[in-house]
C-alpha cells in the first residue's frame, strides 16, 4: 500500500515513438552506408577496366570484392561504437519499469542494429545483386537512368564466390578485432588506473581492496557484449553457411581462444562481478530461435537462387542432349542478343569489328522469335524447381530438427530420475511426519480418557439387580467415543 512512481500512458507512448523513430533512422543510415559501399564497387570496377594495365582489368572483380569487404568491416566497427551509446540513451529515455524490461529493450535495439549492420551487405550480395538491372532488348532501360547502372553485376559464375569473400572477411576480421579489443582494453585500463592511482603501490600499505579497486570495472554491459558476440557469430555460422562452409570451423577456433582470453580477463584484470539470480537468458532465447528459423530460409534461398545448383539439375534431367550430363550447359544458359539494337548511349563509341550477335546470361528468347527477349519455358521450369526446392528443404530441415529435439530431451534422463526420486522422498517424508503427528495425537487422547475398569465400576454402582448382567457392558455411545 505504498505509492509507486509511474509514467502516464501518453508520456509512455511519446517516449516509445521518439526512441523507435531514432532507431529506424539509424537503421536507414546503416543501409545508406551499405549503398555507399555498392557505389564504391561500381566506381572501382569502372576505373580498373578503363586502365591500360591488363593485370588490373583481369583482377578487377577480385580487388573490388576484397577492398569493399574491408571497407564494409571498418564501417561496421565505427557504427557499432556510436550506436551502443545511442541505444543506452534511448533505453533510458523510455524509462523501463524493471531491470528486466530495461535489458530486453536494450538488447532488442542493439540486436536489430547489429543484424542490419553485419548482414545487410551479405543479404544484398546473396539475393539482390545483379537481379534488378535491365536485359538487352529492354525498351524501358533506354529511358530509365537508374536501370543503366549495370556495373555492379555478379561474376559470370554467380555471386556465390563474392558472398564467400565478403562473409569470410567480415566474420574473421570481426573475431580478430573483438578478441584483441577484449584483452587489450582491460590491460590498458588497469595500467592507467595504477599509473594515476595511489602513491603506496610498491609498499605493504597497498591493501588488497585497493588493488582490486584499481582493476577494470565489471559493468552491466560486460555480459551483454559476450552474449551479443555469440549471437552474431551464431548468425554467421547458420545464416550463410552454404556460401562459407568453413564458418563453423573458424567459430570453433575463435571460441577456444576466447575462452582462455575471457578467463584471463575476468580473473586478473576485472573486478569481481556481482552475482545475480535470473530465471532464464531473457530475450536472447527468442532471438536465437528467430535466427534459427531465418537461417533455414536463407540457406534454401542461397542454394536455390544464388548458386547454380537448381539450374544444373534442371538441365541435367530435362534438357541435356546426352543423358544426365552437363555437356552444353554453358551454351544453354546464355541468351542471344542482336548488337544492331544497341542505341548510341550504350557501349563504346568505336564499334568497328563488333559481331552481329552476342550472348548474355539469361533464359530469354532469341531476337527473331515471336516474343523477342521474353522468358523461355526453361526459365519457368527453373523457377518452379527453385520454389519446390525451398519448400522441400524447409520442411525436411524442420522435421529433422523436431525429431532431434524429441530424441534429445531438454532435461537428461538421469536428472529427471533424480527429480522424480526427490519428489518421492518428499512425499514419503511428509507422509511419515503426518503419520507421526496423528499417532502422537491419538496417544495423548487415549491418556486423557479413563480406563474401562474405572468406568465399569462407575456405571455398575447405579444399576438394579435385574440389570446387573448388563453392568459390565458399556453403552454404544461410549464405544463410539472411545474408538474415535
Amino acid at each position: 500500500n505504498k505509492p509507486e512512481p509511474y509514467l502516464p500512458l501518453w508520456n509512455q507512448i511519446t517516449r516509445l515513438v521518439a526512441a523507435n523513430s531514432v532507431v529506424i533512422l539509424m537503421l536507414c543510415i546503416v543501409i545508406a552506408a551499405m549503398f555507399s559501399v555498392i557505389l564504391y564497387r561500381m566506381a572501382v570496377v569502372i576505373a580498373m577496366h578503363q586502365t591500360e594495365s591488363d593485370l588490373f582489368r583481369r583482377n578487377a572483380k577480385m580487388v573490388t570484392s576484397l577492398t569493399a569487404a574491408c571497407l564494409n568491416l571498418m564501417v561496421i566497427i565505427i557504427l557499432n561504437y556510436f550506436y551502443e551509446k545511442l541505444v543506452m540513451w534511448l533505453t533510458n529515455l523510455e524509462v523501463p519499469r524493471t531491470e528486466t524490461e530495461f535489458e530486453d529493450s536494450f538488447t532488442l535495439k542493439m540486436f536489430l542494429f547489429q543484424f542490419i549492420n553485419y548482414y545487410s551487405s551479405l543479404i544484398y550480395i546473396a539475393f539482390f545483386k545483379g537481379r534488378f538491372f535491365y536485359h538487352p532488348g529492354d525498351l524501358e532501360a533506354r529511358t530509365n537512368t537508374l536501370l543503366k547502372l549495370r556495373y555492379d553485376m555478379c561474376d559470370p559464375a554467380g555471386c556465390l564466390f563474392e558472398l564467400f569473400v565478403q562473409l569470410a572477411i567480415i566474420m574473421v576480421g570481426k573475431q580478430i578485432f573483438n578478441n584483441a579489443l577484449e584483452i587489450l582494453y582491460p590491460i590498458m585500463l588497469v595500467w592507467w588506473h595504477k599509473r594515476i592511482g595511489h602513491d603506496n603501490q610498491n609498499s605493504e600499505a597497498y591493501t588488497r581492496w585497493e588493488q582490486d579497486y584499481d582493476l577494470s570495472a565489471y559493468t552491466r554491459l560486460s555480459l551483454f557484449n559476450e552474449y551479443l558476440e555469440m549471437v552474431i557469430q551464431y548468425g554467421f555460422v547458420t545464416i550463410f553457411v552454404a556460401a562459407f562452409p568453413l564458418a563453423p570451423l573458424f567459430a570453433l577456433l575463435n571460441n577456444i581462444v576466447e575462452i582462455r582470453l575471457d578467463a584471463y580477463k575476468y580473473l586478473t584484470q576485472c573486478r569481481r562481478p556481482r552475482a545475480e539470480r535470473v530465471q532464464d537468458i531473457g530475450i536472447w532465447f527468442g532471438i536465437l530461435k528467430g535466427i534459427t528459423y531465418f537461417s533455414v530460409f536463407t540457406n534454401a534461398l542461397v542454394i536455390s537462387y544464388t548458386s547454380d545448383f537448381i539450374p544444373r539439375l534442371v538441365y541435367m534431367y530435362g534438357y541435356s542432349p546426352e543423358g544426365t550430363t552437363l555437356k552444353g550447359y554453358i551454351e544453354n544458359s546464355l541468351a542471344l542478343f542482336n548488337t544492331s539494337e544497341y542505341t548510341e548511349d550504350m557501349g563504346p563509341d568505336n564499334r568497328t569489328g563488333w559481331p552481329a550477335t552476342c550472348r548474355y546470361r539469361a533464359y530469354r528468347n532469341n531476337p527473331d522469335d515471336k516474343n523477342p527477349y521474353g522468358f523461355t519455358i526453361q526459365f519457368w521450369h527453373v523457377f518452379t524447381a527453385r520454389l519446390a526446392f525451398i519448400l522441400i528443404f524447409e520442411h525436411v530441415v524442420f522435421m529433422l530438427t523436431g525429431a532431434v529435439a524429441m530424441a534429445i530431451p531438454d532435461v537428461p534422463v538421469e536428472v529427471k530420475n533424480q527429480m522424480i526420486r526427490e519428489k518421492k522422498v518428499e512425499k514419503e517424508t511428509l507422509f511419515e511426519k503426518e503419520k507421526s503427528r496423528i499417532r502422537n495425537e491419538r496417544r495423548v487422547h487415549q491418556i486423557s480418557i479413563p480406563s474401562d475398569e474405572h468406568l465399569n465400576v462407575d456405571l455398575g454402582e447405579g444399576l438394579s439387580p435385574h440389570n446387573s448382567s448388563r453392568a459390565n457392558t458399556p453403552s454404544p455411545s461410549f464405544l463410539r467415543n472411545h474408538r474415535s
